[in-house]
């Protein structure tokens, strides 16, 4: 009976380690929402006004100190960013992100990651919390999941989680002009800015193009008349068929901004001039020289050893 229940629980937590963050993807947010979490948003917020010269040094100086220096450096990160995004009216969605990306990221690398690794951060006294079936080492899970596991998966998760909610304000806050004045700015070729710049305006846009599709399948009546039990595997299959109508409209739409590009004479300058260009205030100043020496400041006390960096372990609490 004991095996049994055990069973039972090991492929509920398996079901929902895997479905949970998938829910909040799909069902929480939504083709609709991506499209509101990577489509610029008018404002006049402190990032608004910023130099994108030095969001984009910011996101450096972010993406530096979190992956190298302790995981709290990025879970301050986050942290200090989330009231930003209630002004921009995208919290609820930001937060419901959030939780997918750590949710699945912690349970991703707690149930895969080898026990020598975490013993090697955390020493030999693994506290385990629960014990999956034998027949679970087929699918790749750690006979036994621990404390340590999952602390070590949370560690990893908040290393990316400040790094994902800069790049989302810099989308929200940054036109594509001011992306093409500030790349320009950093001497990158033409070539590669206007790469970007398709990158930028197309995401948005293939949410938008998907999510039509995806509703366009439900008018059909894909799942019309099926048991509600199985709608939500017609409604995954509608979304499936989604996908090859939006490669198409990505392919059409490169043949327009490729002509587009050529009508323009893109190319035949190896600068370009700008209308209007962007001058550093002081808030700009004042962000960039702290966040430089922050971040020097950081690196060379994880070099020295008084921070500790990649693994990390907190005050030895796991020996």
């Amino acid at each position: 009976m004991n095996t049994i229940l055990e069973t039972i629980i090991s492929w509920f937590l398996v079901l929902f380690g895997v479905s949970f963050p998938i829910y909040l993807l799909f069902k929480v947010i939504g083709i609709r929402g991506f499209e509101n979490l990577t489509k610029y948003v008018e404002g006049k917020t402190f990032f608004h006004r910023l130099n994108p010269l030095t969001k984009l040094i910011l996101a450096l100086y972010i993406l530096i100190t979190a992956s190298q220096s302790i995981w709290i450096i990025g879970l301050a990160d986050g942290l200090i960013l989330l009231p930003f995004f209630y002004k921009l009216k995208r919290l609820k969605l930001v937060l419901a992100f959030s939780l997918s990306q750590v949710f699945g990221m912690t349970w991703g690398f707690a149930v895969f990651t080898s026990p020598s690794v975490l013993q090697n951060i955390f020493g030999k006294n693994l506290v385990t919390i629960w014990k999956f079936p034998s027949y679970f080492a087929y699918l790749g899970y750690v006979p036994d999941l621990t404390i340590q596991a999952l602390f070590y998966g949370l560690q990893v998760a908040m290393r990316i989680w400040g790094m994902l909610l800069f790049s989302l304000m810099i989308l929200l806050t940054t036109t594509v002009s001011e992306f093409t004045r500030s790349l320009s700015k950093f001497k990158f070729p033409q070539s590669l800015i206007f790469s970007i710049i398709i990158a930028v305006i197309s995401i948005p846009r293939i949410f938008e193009i998907a999510e039509m599709a995806y509703k366009l399948q439900l008018m059909r009546g894909i799942s019309y008349n099926k048991p509600r039990i199985v709608k939500p595997f017609y409604k995954a299959l509608a979304l499936f068929y989604s996908i090859l109508p939006t490669i198409i409209f990505l392919f059409k739409k490169a043949r327009i901004s490729g002509i587009s590009a050529e009508t323009r004479a893109f190319g035949v300058y190896k600068s370009r001039t700008f209308i209007e260009d962007y001058e550093f205030s002081l808030k700009d100043k004042i962000l960039l020289i702290s966040g430089g020496i922050v971040t020097i400041i950081d690196l060379y006390f994880v070099v020295t050893g008084v921070i500790p960096a990649i693994p990390y372990h907190l005050l030895n609490a796991f020996r």
